[in-house]
């Protein structure tokens, strides 16, 4: 009867050895990754508030210097007002209305989206500031953010159906401008996905932007 080798046993063991250790040294690998990715999640959200701080920022920083450079005309506010709106919460068209003799008018109009048809919403104004037939009157009265995810359900009021239609869009989101407690107009985002909604951060976002707006418009308003 053979006897089996003293050396090849050793060198099972040796292998057998090996094995084991590479296994743990890819498992402590891959918790290694895995606890890195962790982290890096972590801290995905304080850097996208912070980036979005930034944004907003310049944003803000371009309306003033619209307002230094034009103290005497509130228009330029306006059109600086809906080119950063829709800069910074695209993919978007940002429309600013204002009251005025109990109407809402419109004021100026920005995309970020291709398609988009300004001249033809712009001849649906000015419209009645009638809480059944405007989401921005209701906006305004009940002094928050009105969301219209699909502009086909049967609720939607005339005029916004129009709107929607001369624009090509499918989704609205009415912001309120709002002046210690007097409404002052709006800010309409369209967006031209049914279904399109922002996510509660990006509502406060573009609720604290509304509120900075409301500054701006007043300030201009104030100089001439």
């Amino acid at each position: 009867m053979t006897r089996p080798s003293r050396t090849g046993g050793k060198t099972s063991e040796a292998n057998a050895s090996l094995a084991t250790g590479l296994k743990t040294t890819k498992t402590k690998r891959r918790t290694a990754s895995a606890a890195t990715r962790v982290k890096r999640r972590s801290v995905s959200g304080p850097s996208k508030d912070l980036e979005d701080a930034r944004e907003q920022q310049a944003a803000t920083a371009e309306i003033l210097k619209v307002i230094a450079s034009s103290p005497s005309d509130v228009q330029p506010v306006f059109e600086a007002i809906v080119n950063s709106a829709a800069k910074l919460f695209e993919p978007c068209s940002a429309t600013i209305t204002t009251l005025k003799d109990d109407k809402l008018h419109w004021n100026a109009t920005a995309a970020s989206i291709s398609g988009f048809d300004v001249d033809r919403v712009r001849t649906i104004y000015p419209i009645p500031c009638d809480r059944d037939r405007s989401p921005s009157t209701r906006a305004i009265l009940e002094r928050r953010i009105i969301e219209i995810p699909d502009v086909a359900a049967p609720d939607t009021p005339e005029y916004t159906r129009k709107a929607a239609a001369a624009g090509g869009f499918r989704s609205i989101t009415f912001v309120p401008l709002v002046d210690r407690e007097q409404g002052i107009g709006t800010i309409i985002f369209t967006h031209p996905q049914t279904g399109f909604r922002y996510s509660e951060r990006q509502l406060a976002l573009i609720q604290t932007f509304a509120d900075q707006a409301v500054i701006a418009i007043q300030n201009a308003r104030l100089f001439n």
